[in-house]
């Protein structure tokens, strides 16, 4: 056996275990929900008990935020956190938030098409979103948030809600290449980008997905961000705007807090 022949079995070899590492995440993820009941924040200092510089960020973070949703780590983590807390942000005032919320979607069609995602092809998925909307506008007050966790909690129309966030996110990319573009890394170009960090389920989202879709919503979310070696850094999506919906970020993964009243 050449050496080249042995590196490209090693390398086969590789690429199996990972994918083998990775089916076990993704098995192990779906032990947990897709979306959880509210939580204490403190909660997370147990996941860093042998790391006292990441507890003393929580305990940080626990002075201006009190609650945690926990989203499930499958890659879509940002959208279904970002969109859930939007809808919840709707459910205040649903009367008047919820129409005006299922109008915006509605005037995206054209930009949806613009950027190569004709309607017939994604009604569908769009319908599962207008449609848990419709459920929570005409249900009883009382039973607004077991019917959102439902829905959330539904794998099959959460990802369809999510793909919706994808297909948004990808044509404020496209419509805004020239504003992307210069940044992109590893990517020839913004087709390609959306093509394989966008589009497809399961991906991780950047600081491109957050500032996309938050953009094209046009509802602002905070996040706040926390490693080991960082106090806890609050960014706002749209700058300068007051958020509607706050993020947790450490490395990888987001979740959805709420402030203390």
């Amino acid at each position: 056996m050449t050496d080249q022949q042995q590196f490209g079995d090693e390398l086969q070899q590789q690429h199996r275990l990972n994918d083998a590492r990775m089916e076990e995440l993704k098995q192990e993820a779906k032990k947990d929900p897709l979306v959880s009941e509210e939580k204490s924040l403190l909660e997370l200092e147990g996941e860093y008990a042998d790391n006292p510089a990441f507890v003393k960020h929580i305990q940080k973070l626990g002075d201006m935020y009190g609650k945690i949703r926990r989203i499930r780590k499958d890659g879509c983590c940002f959208y279904r956190s970002y969109l859930f807390g939007i809808i919840e942000y709707l459910l205040q005032q649903r009367e008047e938030r919820i129409p005006a919320f299922a109008a915006l979607l509605e005037s995206k069609k054209d930009l949806l098409a613009a950027a190569g995602y004709e309607w017939t092809a994604i009604e569908f998925f769009v319908e599962a979103l207008t449609d848990t909307l419709a459920e929570l506008q005409s249900c009883a007050a009382n039973e607004c948030t077991n019917r959102l966790m439902a829905a959330f909690n539904d794998e099959g129309v959460c990802n369809c809600i999510t793909f919706v966030g994808r297909c948004l996110t990808a044509t404020h990319l496209k419509l805004n290449a020239d504003m992307f573009e210069p940044f992109l890394e590893g990517h020839a170009n913004i087709i390609e980008y959306c093509s394989k960090e966008v589009d497809p389920m399961f991906v991780e989202a950047e600081q491109f997905q957050i500032m996309a879709l938050s953009a094209i919503l046009d509802y602002p979310v905070a996040v706040c961000s926390i490693t080991a070696n960082m106090e806890p850094v609050t960014n706002v999506f749209p700058e300068g705007r007051e958020p509607v919906v706050h993020l947790l970020y450490r490395p990888g993964h987001y979740d959805l807090i709420y402030k203390k009243h």
